[in-house]
């Protein structure tokens, strides 16, 4: 049945508290459940029925604790454009660490090359976009939003690599695209 969404562009998850898990794969296919959002992606081999996800966003679901289970996850969508994520009060990290300690030893770098716009928006609990010490290369990426994020205290433990960024908005504070995403939020919380 993944082959059903293998054109799907842009997923909208929003309001979600009635959810346990967006899509939850087994052999039989695709299936719904009806209790609170805690997984989007369960089993990761279902994330690649969505190579040509174009737009994602998930809105006021309060008990998901991160988006992508782990780096593969993330690294499985490289026509994503959009990424935003706003009012979920339990989200911690937008890319879990969870079993992604063999791929970082692999791959230290992580490439999300159509990612224009990155949105963080009320997330109290969110600490950064993810705990690892990976390489990120965000070519396309012209905004980084991030807004009512308190205890974000960096982006992310390793580098960010964003050459076309127009606009970086951290806490109502503007800064050009020149500046260092990590150091930015860094000096904010300081």
């Amino acid at each position: 049945m993944m082959h059903l969404f293998q054109h799907v562009k842009i997923l909208k998850v929003e309001q979600c508290e009635c959810l346990q898990e967006i899509f939850e794969s087994n052999d039989y296919g695709v299936q719904g459940t009806q209790l609170e959002l805690q997984h989007i992606w369960r089993n990761h081999a279902s994330i690649s029925g969505f190579k040509n996800l174009m737009e994602l966003t998930i809105r006021e679901c309060h008990e998901l604790t991160y988006v992508f289970p782990d780096v593969s996850v993330a690294r499985s969508l490289p026509q994503l454009i959009e990424l935003e994520v706003v009012k979920c009060n339990k989200m911690k990290e937008i890319i879990s660490p969870n079993n992604n300690y063999s791929i970082q030893k692999r791959r230290s770098k992580i490439i999300f090359p159509r990612l224009e716009l990155i949105k963080l928006e009320k997330l109290s609990s969110l600490s950064c976009f993810c705990p690892s010490y990976l390489h990120f290369e965000l070519p396309g990426c012209a905004y980084i939003i991030i807004e009512e994020c308190p205890k974000m205290e960096t982006f992310c433990f390793g580098t960010v690599y964003t050459p076309r960024l127009w606009s970086l908005l951290v806490e109502e504070r503007e800064f050009s695209g020149k500046e260092d995403v990590n150091e930015v939020i860094k000096e904010i919380r300081a």
